[in-house]
């Protein structure tokens, strides 16, 4: 304060008390019999109320004020990790969701009501393919098992098959059939797995891969473990659980929102998907012109 030094403001508190109080007697301070306090009257007076007004108004913490919540509710409850998992997907903090620990197990925003996968054959077999040929929707897979067989896989919202390598024809007739309509990831490399099981699939309206591709070419065709921990695993999942045709199913609900909330739906739907077919069909044509050739180039070879 202008003209008050440190031992005037010592005799000052020690006379008042505190700042509060000597804010409430300012007609006091003349009468205080402090050395210079007649002096300093005016200005002091100023100064003080000044630094009251802005202790009170501007640094106080307010400790009295009536809040609507109880004490517990701002207890520290965990991470959110449904919130931070979707934020960090939309700041595309991928390797940070695989870095943090995980505190829940579920699928954030997508658990899922079905059955665990069964390996079905036989009437069993029948039996599943006649429930899925119902369902309004089916995921399918077909990938090579580690004896080098294949083996399908099969995804309604209710149940999930395997089938073996000997199985795979009796499910010709629902994947031959437009209905119901299906999902899979990388529809052209599935249209030429299937093709050697002579079977003509269709009926596909949605290839993850594709999609994933669309929402972000940047990142090249994403696999469907990539998927995955970019759009449902929960922070610190390391490896998807279950099977791809399950995947496939969980995935196709969060692409198709991106695929709407970044305007893509159209351009998805009329270019990339139609597309697909044609491709498959023509690596099968140059594929079968160069086995062909092959085959023509060495019935003309030179005999020995």
């Amino acid at each position: 304060m202008p003209g008050v030094g440190e031992k005037t403001a010592s005799a000052l508190i020690q006379k008042f008390g505190g700042v509060k109080q000597l804010y409430e007697n300012l007609d006091r301070i003349e009468e205080s019999g402090i050395r210079g306090a007649k002096k300093n009257r005016r200005p002091a007076r100023g100064s003080i109320a000044r630094r009251w007004i802005s202790r009170e108004k501007l640094v106080r913490i307010e400790t009295d004020m009536q809040l609507k919540v109880e004490h517990d509710e701002f207890a520290w409850q965990g991470v959110d990790e449904k919130l931070a998992a979707e934020l960090m997907r939309e700041l595309e903090f991928n390797s940070i969701i695989r870095e943090i620990s995980p505190s829940q197990v579920e699928l954030p925003g997508l658990e899922s009501t079905a059955k665990p996968a069964a390996t079905v054959s036989g009437k069993d077999l029948a039996d599943a393919l006649k429930a899925l040929a119902g369902a309004p929707r089916i995921a399918v897979d077909l990938a090579a098992s580690e004896d080098g067989h294949d083996t399908l896989q099969l995804a309604s919202a209710d149940q999930t098959v395997v089938v073996e390598h000997d199985g795979i024809a009796s499910a010709a007739t629902l994947l031959n059939s437009e209905s119901p309509p299906k999902s899979c990831h990388d529809l052209k490399n599935q249209i030429e797995a299937f093709a050697r099981h002579g079977i003509a699939l269709k009926g596909v309206e949605f290839d993850t891969m594709l999609a994933g591709f669309l929402i972000n070419s940047g990142q090249g065709e994403p696999s469907l473990t990539h998927l995955y921990h970019e759009y449902l695993a929960p922070l610190g999942a390391s490896s998807p659980p279950g099977t791809n045709a399950a995947l496939v199913r969980n995935l196709r609900e969060a692409l198709a929102t991106r695929l709407e909330a970044d305007g893509l739906t159209s351009m998805y739907n009329q270019i990339e998907m139609p597309i697909a077919p044609i491709l498959a069909e023509m690596e099968t044509a140059a594929s079968e012109s160069m086995a062909m050739h092959l085959r023509s180039s060495r019935k003309n070879l030179p005999k020995r």
